[in-house]
C-alpha cells in the first residue's frame, strides 16, 4: 500500500509541491515565514528574482514582515543578513 500523498503549494512561485514520507520537496525560510519549493530553492539560489518579486512581497505584506535589503544584484536574497 503507497503512503499517502499530500500537496502543498509554495508561497513563492505558487505551483504544487509533494509531501509525504520520506519526500520533502520543500524548505522552510523561517525568518519569511514560508515554504519554498526546491525548485525555488535551487533557482534563487542569489536571490529572488523579478519574476518572483511581486510574489515576495506581497507575502511579505500579508505577515507583516518588513522586506530585506537588497543583494549586490539588486534581488531579495532567500537568507538575510
Amino acid at each position: 500500500m503507497e503512503a499517502p500523498k499530500h500537496f502543498d503549494k509554495c508561497d513563492l512561485c505558487k505551483r504544487s509541491y509533494q509531501q509525504k514520507p520520506h519526500v520533502y520537496e520543500v524548505s522552510r525560510l523561517s525568518h519569511y515565514d514560508m515554504n519554498i519549493c526546491n525548485n525555488c530553492r535551487k533557482a534563487n539560489w542569489d536571490g529572488i528574482g523579478p519574476m518572483l518579486e511581486n510574489n515576495f512581497i506581497e507575502h511579505l505584506q500579508l505577515k507583516n514582515i518588513p522586506p530585506p535589503t537588497r543583494n549586490a544584484k539588486g534581488w531579495y536574497p532567500l537568507e538575510p543578513k
